[in-house]
């Protein structure tokens, strides 16, 4: 797993938004990357990057200004070999998530000000790219991260302004492995600063 933390990832991509008035929004978008992280589908060894096109759809309802439902759905196709997917099972090349939210936490912008959620998502190992919160080295390790590659489950958390650009971020996730249903738990807590 240490050459994917040397492999830096090419991503292209575009990404259409649309707000159709004050309360529905939503938008579309299509990326490639191209790395080493990708290899693990078919075969190790290759040196070659893989490649993986990604198309995602999200849309969002705002129930006032501080109450937002949002939903999200990417489907992966690998460029390499599509018949490759079917190796992780059906769930495993498409990851979708919902979430609720209340508040206005916006960076911390105003001391006081905070924001809650609660959230279900389903990370498909091939079209969620890994999320910022894990290391390369947690990827496989089922007992440390935040959601991850390959997991599903509910996300609870929020977000408040100790000061102004000061703010405190914390979240819990209990959820499973798609494929092996092992449960999991995980953590995460974070001090932000903005200049």
């Amino acid at each position: 797993m240490r050459v994917m933390a040397r492999d830096p990832a090419t991503i292209f991509g575009v990404n259409l938004q649309y707000k159709t008035n004050k309360k529905i929004f939503g938008g579309l978008g299509y990326y490639h990357l191209n790395s080493k992280a990708y290899n693990f589908i078919t075969d190790m060894e290759n040196e070659s990057k893989a490649g993986v096109n990604i198309g995602s759809v999200n849309l969002g309802y705002r129930f006032s200004p501080k109450c937002v439902l949002t939903g999200a759905y990417a489907k992966a196709y690998y460029s390499k070999d599509p018949d490759a997917i079917e190796y992780f099972g059906n769930m495993q090349d498409y990851s979708w998530e919902v979430e609720l939210s209340y508040g206005n936490y916006r960076k911390a912008s105003k001391k006081g000000e905070w924001k809650a959620y609660l959230a279900y998502s389903n990370y498909g190992y091939i079209s969620s790219v890994i999320p910022a919160s894990s290391s390369i080295d947690d990827m496989y390790d089922d007992d440390t991260g935040i959601a991850n590659w390959g997991e599903r489950g509910w996300e609870i958390g929020g977000s408040w302004a100790l000061d102004k650009n000061v703010g405190l971020v914390a979240s819990y996730f209990w959820g499973s492995s798609i494929t092996s249903h092992r449960r999991m738990k995980s953590v995460l807590a974070r001090l932000e600063m903005f200049f």
